[in-house]
C-alpha cells in the first residue's frame, strides 16, 4: 500500500510542481502556491486532497469531478485547470495562480471602514461573477455545471493595471455536472448562509442553475449592503420562507440610492421556488444589465475593456459613507404589509423536514403555511397614449352631437327673431 505523504514547502509534485507557499483550504483540500519547473517557473496553484478523505470514494469522485468541471469551462472569470494526477497516494489538481484576494476580504475592508461600496464597483464585480457562472451553466456535455458553493470566499478579486477589478470563480469542489449530482437526497452540501431552499432541504433532484441564481441574489444584497442576511442569524432561504411578505419593504429600505429596478432583480433571485427565479445566470445577467443602465458602461454597450467579460465602472457618485445597517432582531416587529402580497400573520411552525419526494411540494406547503396566500399583482394604470374605453368614446360622440344640435337650433331662432325682414301681403296675396 502506497504511503501518503504530508505536503510541505519545497516538495516536488510529480517531478514538476514545487510547493512554495500554503494559500488556504478548499472544500476538500489544501491549496498551495507552486512553481511549474517545466515552464519557466511560472506560478500555479496546486490543490491536494486532504488525507482524511483519501479512504472515501465519494469524496475522491467529487475531487476528480472538480477537475472535470473546470476542464469544461473556458472563461476569463473562471479559474483555468492545467493538470491533475496522483502524487504519493494523494490526488491533486493544478490550476492557474490568481494574484488576488477573496471577495470576502474586500467586503470586510468596507465593513471596517463603515463604507458602502459604490454602485459602479458593485455592478462591475457582480456582472463578472454572473459571466463566469453563465459560462458554467451553458455547458452542454454533460450539461449545465452548477457551482453549489458560491460565496465571497470562492470569488477572487484582483486589480488590473487599467484600474478595473477582475474576478475569478474558484473551488468547484461540490459542483454538479449536468443532472449527475453525486449526492443523495437528504445530504447537505454547501454553505448554509448562501444556500437556496432546495439545497438546504437536501433535494439534489431539485438543484439546477436556478440554485446558483438564488446564491447570486444573496451575494448581490451583500455587495450592496455589506450584510449576509436580512434577519440576524437567519439564512436567506429561511427568511424567504418565513417572512416573504415583508422582505421587499425591508430590502428596499436598506439602501435608498440603489435603483428599485436593481432591488427587483435581487428579489426575483431570492424567490423560494426555483421556477420563479431567473432560469440561469445568463438570464439574470441580462436583467441586471438592463436594471442598472445609467451608472456603468460595459463592453458591448459602450466603450471597451481590457478583460473580456469585465465591466468598467464610472464613479458617477462617490461611495456612500455611512454606518453599516445593523441586523434586524431575531424576532422583528412585522413590517407594514406588502401591496403585492396578502399578509397573514405567519406562525413560527415546525422546522421543515429534510428529504422527501419533491422539493417543490415541500416549498409550496411551506409558503402556504408560513406566508399566507399570494395575491395577484395590482393592475397598473394605462400608459399615456393608450386607447380610452369604448364607453368614454361613446359619451364624447353623444356630447358633441347634442352640443351641435343645440347650436343649430339657437341659430335658427336668432335668425327668425332678429334677421328676417318684415313683409305684409297685398290684396292679391303677393308682396
Amino acid at each position: 500500500m502506497e504511503t501518503t505523504a504530508r505536503p510541505a514547502e519545497g516538495d516536488l509534485i510529480d517531478g514538476r510542481y514545487r510547493l512554495s507557499e500554503r494559500l488556504g483550504e478548499g472544500s476538500f483540500g489544501g491549496v498551495w502556491r507552486a512553481l511549474d519547473t517545466r515552464l519557466a517557473d511560472r506560478s500555479v496553484a496546486v490543490k491536494l486532497l486532504k488525507p482524511e478523505f483519501l479512504a472515501r470514494e465519494d469524496t475522491i469522485a467529487r475531487f476528480d469531478a472538480e477537475a472535470n468541471a473546470l476542464a469544461q469551462v473556458t472563461h476569463a472569470n473562471v479559474v483555468s485547470v492545467i493538470d491533475r494526477g496522483t502524487w504519493s497516494g494523494q490526488r491533486y489538481i493544478v490550476t492557474e495562480y490568481i494574484d488576488g484576494r477573496p471577495l470576502k476580504a474586500w467586503l470586510l475592508e468596507h465593513r471596517a471602514r463603515s463604507t458602502l461600496p459604490g454602485l459602479g464597483a458593485v455592478a462591475a464585480l457582480f456582472d463578472q461573477v454572473c459571466a463566469g457562472l453563465e459560462a458554467a451553466h451553458a455547458v452542454r456535455t454533460p450539461g449545465p455545471i452548477v457551482h453549489r458553493d458560491l460565496k465571497p470566499d470562492n470569488v477572487l478579486v484582483r486589480a488590473l493595471p487599467s484600474g478595473e477589478l477582475a474576478v475569478k470563480l474558484v473551488d468547484f469542489g461540490i459542483a454538479q455536472l449536468g443532472r449527475r449530482s453525486g449526492t443523495q437526497s437528504g445530504v447537505l452540501l454547501g454553505t448554509p448562509m448562501y444556500m437556496a431552499p432546495e439545497q438546504a432541504f437536501g433535494h439534489s433532484a431539485g438543484v439546477g442553475p436556478w440554485t446558483d441564481v438564488f446564491t447570486l441574489g444573496v451575494l448581490l444584497v451583500e455587495l450592496l449592503t455589506l450584510r449576509e442576511n436580512l434577519v440576524d442569524n437567519e439564512p436567506w432561504w429561511g427568511t424567504v420562507l418565513h417572512r416573504a411578505p415583508v422582505v421587499r419593504e425591508r430590502l428596499l429600505a436598506l439602501r435608498l440610492d440603489v435603483p428599485v429596478s436593481v432591488w427587483e432583480v435581487a428579489l426575483r433571485c431570492l424567490e423560494a421556488h426555483g421556477p420563479d427565479r431567473y432560469p440561469d445566470a445568463s438570464a439574470l445577467r441580462l436583467a441586471f444589465r438592463q436594471a442598472h443602465v445609467g451608472f456603468i458602461t460595459a463592453p458591448g454597450f459602450a466603450g471597451g475593456s481590457a478583460l473580456p467579460g469585465a465591466l468598467s465602472y464610472v464613479p458617477s457618485a462617490p461611495p456612500v459613507v455611512a454606518p453599516v445597517p445593523s441586523p434586524v432582531e431575531s424576532d422583528p416587529t412585522p413590517a407594514p404589509p406588502s401591496p403585492w402580497v396578502q399578509h397573514a400573520t405567519a406562525p413560527t411552525g415546525p422546522t421543515l423536514p429534510h428529504g422527501g419526494p419533491s422539493a417543490r411540494s415541500d416549498l409550496a406547503l411551506a409558503r402556504t403555511v408560513l406566508a399566507g396566500p399570494v395575491a395577484s399583482r395590482p393592475q397598473s394604470a394605462p400608459s399615456p397614449g393608450s386607447a380610452p374605453p369604448w364607453w368614454k368614446v361613446l359619451l364624447i360622440v353623444v356630447g358633441v352631437a347634442i352640443l351641435s344640435a343645440g347650436l343649430l337650433v339657437g341659430a335658427v331662432i336668432a335668425y327668425d327673431l332678429f334677421l328676417e325682414p318684415d313683409a305684409a301681403p297685398n290684396a292679391l296675396g303677393t308682396p
